[in-house]
């Protein structure tokens, strides 16, 4: 009777448990695609830099 009122609601529990676990997976997965975007456009600016440093290499 002591481990029934301890937890009165173990639905209301688990459901809390799994709103905070999507959240935190919700974070998680919008900070990767901020790292991917992030890393995508250093790339794109690295080739960039290259392309016209390559065309300045030979059409100088």
């Amino acid at each position: 009777m002591s481990a029934e009122s301890s937890i009165p609601y173990p639905e209301a529990k688990s459901l809390k448990g799994w709103d905070c676990t999507a959240n935190s997976l919700g974070v998680k997965s919008v900070n990767v695609v901020k790292l991917l975007f992030a890393s995508i456009h250093q790339g794109l600016i690295k080739l960039l830099s290259l392309r016209i440093f390559l065309l300045k290499v030979f059409f100088a």
